[in-house]
């Protein structure tokens, strides 16, 4: 079975050449990653609707995934990209399959993604599905949201501790923590730049565009893509289904409607007229 490169916001895979011993690929060409199209507007919140659209495109790549049973495992703003810059609605694609991998071949303890961004269950070796795809794309969503990374660390350890300080403390990954701190004499450091003591906490930090009914939405839904039990975790269908994505917010494509026509608008309008240099 194959994929629309498309339909589902993953990137075109056009071919690839032999060169000496290394095998290239050849790939689409994009205009630039999610991480620096953030950093170009200084890292600034992006406007509601931009969130809103780039979410539902990224919900629809991993649904696609899931439909093949394929674990992206490295979802991350640097391997998302943008379409182009001056399109409206802006369009997002996934990209870098490099630790992708089919959920029925996953072993637990296998490290993959990035620190920052690795699901608690990718952390203290357990047995992990495409649930971790989702995890990653909650802490996306953080991002866009707030233009800080919710859980910067360069370990797992540290990371680990931020998730138990702002989520709760689940059995399994306190014992880790306990076990590498005495085997290891690890001092954390606070590395983070939002510190919460709960998800709900989330509200205070959103911009200004987002409030009353659509800012109970957005942290329904990141609570719900960053549940600790895997189990409990919100699955891509039902990311598109949620009410943060009313029709006005979905791809026209869907027969359910334009994500331009409400919520994007001011900055389909600050498009206008704009070229590449």
């Amino acid at each position: 079975m194959s994929l629309d490169a498309d339909r589902c916001n993953i990137v075109q895979w056009n071919d690839f050449f032999v060169e000496g011993h290394r095998i290239c690929l050849n790939f689409e060409l994009l205009d630039q990653s999610l991480w620096q199209y953030m950093r170009d507007r200084g890292n600034r919140v992006l406007p509601i609707g931009e969130i809103r659209t780039m979410l539902f495109w990224l919900a629809n790549a991993l649904f696609h995934l899931g439909s093949l049973g394929i674990v992206h495992a490295d979802l991350k703003p640097g391997n998302i990209m943008v379409v182009d810059c001056y399109e409206c609605p802006i369009k997002v694609k996934l990209i870098d399959f490099g630790f992708a991998c089919p959920a029925s071949t996953v072993i637990p303890g296998d490290c993959v993604g990035t620190v920052g961004y690795r699901a608690p269950e990718v952390m203290i070796g357990s047995l992990f599905n495409e649930a971790i795809d989702m995890w990653s794309l909650g802490l996306v969503a953080v991002e866009l949201a707030t233009g800080l990374p919710f859980y910067p660390a360069r370990n797992n350890y540290d990371v680990l501790k931020f998730i138990i300080q702002t989520q709760g403390q689940p059995p399994d990954h306190c014992r880790i923590i306990r076990q590498f701190q005495d085997e290891t004499n690890y001092q954390s450091k606070d590395t983070r730049y939002i510190r919460l003591n709960c998800l709900g906490e989330l509200k205070r930090l959103l911009n200004v565009s987002c409030r009353g009914n659509i800012q109970h939405l957005s942290v329904s839904l990141i609570k719900q893509m960053l549940a600790l039990d895997p189990n409990q975790c919100i699955t891509p269908s039902e990311v598109l289904h949620h009410p943060f994505f009313n029709p006005g917010h979905r791809p026209s494509w869907t027969g359910i409607g334009d994500p331009c026509s409400r919520g994007t608008s001011n900055s389909c309008e600050n498009l206008k007229g704009k070229k590449k240099a």
